[in-house]
């Protein structure tokens, strides 16, 4: 966040890379004027600039239906830039909170693949986000398959070091969801850790939330947890690694458990709203079912 002497907000974004850090640091200075005057100007006078600039300050404060009303609005008075990727993130985002239906954000999906403003990353990342993640958001959905064998078909289009994460990780998907070829896709998903990564805590969490979410070698991902758990460091890296395998022991069967390995991770990071959401949940699912008495 930009903010000026007073503490009021300039200009937000997301990002973590030091070229993406100056990059917006730049773009924030070039109108160092308050979150407040930028919503009056453009009122008065709109802009393309500050419409944009508006659509990410809501987006980073997850208020999604102001970041798509600007969005709308700075694609309105661009000349060449439609900000399809920017609404197809937004409306992907959105539908896990409930805002936007299916049919929304598979329409922002194929616009965005169709748009000659998404570039050949974007466009991997967009297969690859429909072809790993909304496969388990629509379970069983022939149109998602459809995206996961059309990104693969892209993919092999796609030469250069830099896009190889997305190649890999559109390939670990066919793998499973189109071959149903679950050892050469866990092969291949291993394959793409640095060496050494099952001595690495946050690798070997990475691994099984994997296995977790694809609901595969459960059994393998359970071990993988608990070694991650011993290498972990204490507080909210070993949390995180618990939680994991909580749902994994739960996914298997033992909700019991799932619930002691809970208590563990709110002790781990006690400050955490999210594990004590996950607390209540296990403890639910570990309660003896209640049968009713036959008449």
């Amino acid at each position: 966040m930009l903010a000026s002497k007073d503490g009021e907000t300039l200009y937000r974004w997301w990002g973590y890379s030091k070229e993406d850090f100056l990059k917006e640091i730049k773009i924030g200075l070039e109108d160092p004027t308050t979150i407040t005057e930028k919503k009056e100007r453009f009122s008065k006078n709109p802009d393309e600039r500050t419409a944009k600039a508006l659509a990410i300050y809501h987006y980073t404060r997850r208020e999604l239906k102001e970041s798509e009303n600007y969005y709308l609005k700075a694609a309105k008075l661009s000349a060449d830039y439609d900000y399809a990727y920017e609404l197809y993130d937004l409306y992907r985002r959105g539908f896990r909170g409930e805002l936007y239906s299916r049919e929304q954000v598979l329409a922002a999906t194929d616009k965005a693949l169709a748009s000659e403003s998404v570039n050949t990353r974007s466009k991997l990342r967009i297969y690859d986000q429909m072809g790993g993640q909304a496969i388990l958001m629509f379970p069983d959905d022939p149109d998602i398959l459809g995206y996961i064998k059309s990104g693969q078909e892209f993919a092999s289009t796609v030469s250069g070091e830099e896009y190889q994460r997305y190649k890999d990780r559109l390939a670990i998907s066919y793998l499973v969801y189109i071959d149903n070829n679950i050892p050469k896709a866990v092969e291949l998903k291993k394959s793409t850790y640095e060496e050494g990564w099952q001595e690495n805590a946050r690798q070997l969490n990475s691994y099984a939330w994997w296995c977790f979410e694809n609901k595969i070698n459960l059994e393998e991902a359970e071990k993988m947890a608990e070694r991650g758990i011993k290498l972990a460091e204490p507080g909210s890296e070993k949390a995180n690694i618990i939680d994991t395998l909580a749902e994994i022991v739960n996914l298997r069967g033992d909700p019991a458990r799932a619930a002691q390995l809970i208590d563990e991770a709110v002790e781990e990071d006690p400050d955490r709203e999210f594990f004590k959401q996950q607390q209540k949940r296990f403890h639910d699912l570990a309660k003896p079912k209640v049968q009713s008495k036959a008449n």
